[in-house]
């Protein structure tokens, strides 16, 4: 039996035994995830710009929590009705890691940080945020494996995570609040810091600005974005998809050394995404270089530096240790998109960012349907452990060429500055001085409340 962590879950597939299915249905299998994934990020990305995130996000989790605790059963009534319910998860929740989403909780979580993180934090705040998925991997992983050895049996898993979800719902609901003037026990200094700190801090606007549509299909920067975002996931989700089946078909290690080697990789990861979250602040906090630079440069660490890390994997020779060192790399290096690519989806237009976060995902995590399949396609054996090396070298090529052309696309063609389509109109700043509040004009998209009137 094999483990497979897949977003926000762990799908433990049978190679032998109770479920008999070939590659190309097991990539089904996880591919379908997305499927539903698709469908939901950009309605939710507007429902959250318009309403918040905070139950959009809630809500979405408790979903895929509960569709969770269903799986044994549907995976019991047939391979038809175990894509079904993989496609409902979909629907509601978030592949986060991924850095990152599932439906609508993605696009739900970027406008949360859009209206709580000042700018000058963002890319830290962010690849904080995103690391609390890679976490769940490198807990989920080590833990399916045990639950599944050990008698409890390979449904367990999704009982106990099902109902983790559940509780942490709950947790949600009384600690979570869409933006800082909602909360009831901010403190005073903590609220005019806000203030002052983050351009997109207002009340709830009685109607939300029209999304112009035309301005974003026709600018360049947002193509850029949108075409960088679905090769970096193409590559992420494919080593979240497959990497368990990799190590268990050619590298032929056990399930405890897969699960093991796979919370390793992704621990990288996450020192990854923190370094660069911090780094990214740093240059831009401090004016070492400009915002665009920092984004463009970060991206192009993380996609042009997994490329070269993947074009070393054949040349391992199967050696268990350099693979998993040269797969460590790919993580850590991937981890730098949390100062590159991520947070531009907020950068460019902050009023937006559920929006542009949701158009981005939408097209992205198509990838996480079609890696598998693509995987599954050229690796497609009735047994999987006939499976080649040669077959998951023209993988791992394919994907690094990819990378290289994102990279390429974003460095070239993508930026981070504010775009002309989301200055819509101007607002008051008020700053707080020892003589009293004082008050500039910018333009951005938000009215203000005057300061005195948020402490009052």
């Amino acid at each position: 039996m094999s483990t497979y962590v897949v977003p926000g879950h762990v799908l433990c597939v049978l190679q032998k035994g109770e479920y008999n299915w070939d590659s190309t249905e097991q990539g089904l299998v996880l591919g379908s995830f997305y499927l539903g994934y698709i469908v939901t990020q950009l309605p939710g990305g507007w429902y959250a710009e318009k309403h918040g995130g905070k139950w959009l996000f809630g809500l979405g989790v408790l979903g895929t929590s509960m569709l969770s605790l269903l799986l044994p059963l549907s995976a019991m009534a047939g391979l038809p009705a175990l894509v079904t319910l993989r496609i409902l998860q979909g629907l509601a929740e978030r592949e986060d890691k991924c850095r990152c989403g599932q439906g609508v909780t993605f696009p739900a979580m970027f406008v949360l940080l859009t209206r709580w993180i000042p700018v000058k934090q963002r890319s830290l705040q962010l690849a904080l945020t995103l690391i609390g998925a890679n976490l769940g991997v490198v807990i989920a992983m080590p833990t399916a494996s045990a639950l599944a050895e050990q008698g409890a049996g390979w449904p367990s898993v999704f009982y106990i995570f099902g109902v983790l979800g559940c509780v942490w719902f709950g947790a949600w609901t009384l600690l979570a609040f869409n933006q800082p003037l909602e909360h009831p026990y901010i403190s005073q200094e903590e609220l005019l810091y806000l203030h002052t700190s983050i351009v997109d801090l207002s009340t709830t606007p009685k109607k939300h600005p029209k999304v112009p549509w035309k301005a974003i299909f026709s600018s360049q920067p947002f193509w850029a974005l949108l075409v960088t975002r679905w090769v970096s996931y193409w590559g992420l989700y494919l080593l979240i998809s497959e990497l368990p089946l990799y190590m268990t078909t050619v590298l032929r290690v056990s399930l405890r050394q897969n699960s093991l080697a796979t919370s390793l990789i992704f621990s990288a990861q996450c020192l990854g995404m923190a370094a660069a979250g911090y780094l990214a602040d740093y240059l831009k906090n401090n004016d070492i270089i400009s915002l665009d630079s920092i984004r463009k440069s970060f991206e192009g660490i993380a996609l042009l530096g997994s490329a070269l890390s993947l074009v070393a994997i054949p040349n391992s020779h199967c050696e268990v240790p350099q693979v998993i060192a040269l797969l460590i790399a790919f993580m850590t290096l991937y981890g730098f998109t949390a100062g590159g690519s991520s947070p531009t989806q907020m950068d460019i237009a902050p009023e937006f960012a559920g929006t542009i976060t949701g158009l981005a995902s939408t097209v992205g995590c198509s990838s996480g349907f079609l890696g598998p399949l693509f995987t599954g396609f050229m690796t497609d054996k009735k047994n999987v452990f006939q499976q080649t090396i040669e077959e998951w070298n023209f993988v791992f090529y394919t994907t690094a060429i990819l990378y290289l052309g994102g990279a390429m696309c974003f460095i070239v063609a993508g930026t981070s500055d504010v775009q002309p389509w989301a200055k819509l109109r101007s607002h008051s700043h008020h700053i707080l001085t020892d003589d009293g509040p004082e008050t500039t004009t910018t333009t951005t998209t938000t009215t203000y409340r005057p300061l005195q009137d948020l402490v009052s």
